[in-house]
């Protein structure tokens, strides 16, 4: 919390024309800070305790999942920062939910470059993930679709149904 609070009076600094320094850049993405970073990170930190919630509902989606780094393993910074794969499913469900946040706001330049940061720094199934997620959040979105807290038990085909459709 005190990340996010800290950012949030630099960026307000920022708006009103006082100087203030540069925010260290965020350990886990390639962002440069810029406001819409900020709320980006703030949506993916508050994201973690609702998805752990979420997740034990269905402890077992997690491990129905790997076989997505079979066709797309991790490399680099992810696959070493995240040597477990629930941790690392954790954090593609949370970082393919952040994508999502940045277009729903209309930052899509914005959500291109995350998503793209994002496969340079190893994570190279999240393409997976959008590609699953897509269809159900475009429901959701327009309330035609349950909450991930009633679905999650289908990401699972839904991720089969991607990585046969994008191939490897």
């Amino acid at each position: 919390m005190g990340l996010i609070w800290v950012c949030f009076i630099s960026v307000r600094e920022r708006g009103s024309g006082r100087r203030s320094r540069p925010l260290p850049p965020h350990p886990y993405n390639s962002f440069e800070t810029h406001p819409f970073d900020i709320v980006g990170l703030a949506q993916h930190e508050a994201s973690h305790p609702v998805l752990a919630d979420i997740q034990r509902l269905y402890p077992d989606v997690p491990a129905q999942c790997v076989f997505v780094e079979q066709a797309y393993s991790p490399t680099s910074r992810f696959a070493r920062e995240y040597g477990d794969p629930g941790y690392r499913w954790v954090e593609t469900v949370i970082r393919t939910s952040t994508y999502f946040y940045l277009h729903s706001l209309g930052l899509c330049e914005e959500a291109g470059r995350y998503l793209r940061g994002e496969i340079e720094g190893g994570m190279t199934a999240i393409e997976v993930f959008v590609k699953a997620l897509g269809p159900w959040r475009h429901e959701r979105q327009g309330g035609r679709a349950a909450g991930l807290d009633q679905v999650l038990d289908e990401l699972p085909s839904w991720l089969h149904r991607a990585v046969s459709e994008l191939g490897t």
